[in-house]
């Protein structure tokens, strides 16, 4: 009997709802991003790096001489500076031992991924053919219930007939 609420989902729509909510999983997919992000990191080591500053000053002074007469003069001065530098290293060792780390442990996440996705699908397949093998054992028993009854009802009818 089919409720309302009942239909019909196929075995890949089932195993890809099953690999949306498991979270062992979506941990190895969060782990995997999370590698990935990190060989970007150290990838980006290589790449130059460019700073830039910029600075401006004021500066005032007023000073009076101590000869006669007494001279006042004010003096102001102003500075500014810019400054851009571009640093790009030849070669340093730490970079490609981090750069190859990162490769192998984004390799070692993608494996993880995979074997979490054999675990689920395993599962999942294990679930799928119990739900199937119930399904078949109830319908099973409901044709033996309504053969049952057939015998019964032909049983009886030979009785009232006197045949037995």
């Amino acid at each position: 009997m089919i409720t309302p609420y009942t239909y019909a989902r196929s075995f890949s729509d089932a195993l890809t709802l099953a690999k949306a909510h498991d979270p062992t999983f979506r941990s190895a997919q969060a782990n995997l991003n999370a590698m990935v992000a990190r060989s970007d990191f150290a990838f980006s080591n290589f790449l130059p790096h460019l700073n830039a500053s910029a600075s401006k000053s004021k500066n005032s002074r007023d000073y009076t001489t101590e000869s006669d007469p007494s001279v006042t003069t004010n003096e102001r001065f102003k500075g500014e500076s810019y400054q851009i530098t571009l640093t790009q290293s030849l070669w340093e060792h730490s970079r490609f031992i981090e750069s190859k780390q990162s490769d192998i442990v984004v390799s070692q996440a993608k494996l993880q991924l995979a074997s979490a996705e054999q675990d689920i699908f395993v599962r999942f397949s294990q679930a799928w053919l119990d739900l199937m093998q119930a399904r078949d054992t109830a319908l099973f028993t409901q044709r033996q219930t309504i053969a049952a009854e057939s015998v019964l009802e032909q049983t009886r009818r030979s009785d009232s007939l006197g045949l037995t």
